[in-house]
């Protein structure tokens, strides 16, 4: 990957595209709403937490998107209570920082996608790998929680909803 002309941020070694994971598009809403909530955490922006609930109800309609919401805000908080290190991500509101995955958001988005696919070991692993090492239970409670309700892939596709779409809303 190359360097970015508008940002300066290189991408590391165990950063990919967003494309090269095959996100479906709840996948993706996912990880914008979990980019939000770090927005937060992160004190780069102290409503970032309100474009999380929004962009969760206008993908997910109103009474699910504030489910999705909170589930991911829950998944968020117990990956964040395991660690000892800081969870690193990419801002949502850079055009070119959007399209990368962090190692790791790729961790996170891999164990949901293997919670979604009933692949438990490969979400153990992945987990344990974002919980460097401590304990996990919470976590993969957490993220299979958010893996019940998100929408099955391609089933965002009716409401017009783009993978490429960048949004600076936040």
């Amino acid at each position: 990957m190359a360097k970015s002309d508008n940002c300066g941020r290189r991408p590391g070694p165990k950063d990919c595209n967003i494309e090269d994971m095959g996100l479906t598009l709840s996948e993706v809403a996912v990880l914008r709403i979990a980019r939000l909530y770090f927005m937060s955490f992160s004190g780069y922006s102290d409503t970032a937490w309100i474009g999380a609930g929004t962009e969760a109800q206008a993908v997910f309609g109103e009474l699910r998107g504030s489910l999705v919401a909170a589930r991911v805000l829950g998944m968020l908080n117990a990956i964040r209570r395991s660690r000892h290190s800081t969870f690193i991500y990419n801002s949502p509101i850079c055009a070119f920082c959007c399209t990368i995955l962090t190692e790791h958001e790729r961790r996170m988005m891999t164990a949901l996608r293997a919670m979604r696919t009933h692949e438990i070991g490969r979400a153990q692993v992945e987990i344990l790998m974002l919980c460097e090492g401590n304990g996990t239970n919470v976590a993969l409670n957490a993220m299979s929680a958010l893996a019940e309700v998100i929408a099955e892939p391609g089933s965002l596709a009716h409401r017009g909803t783009n993978i490429h779409e960048v949004r600076h809303d936040a």
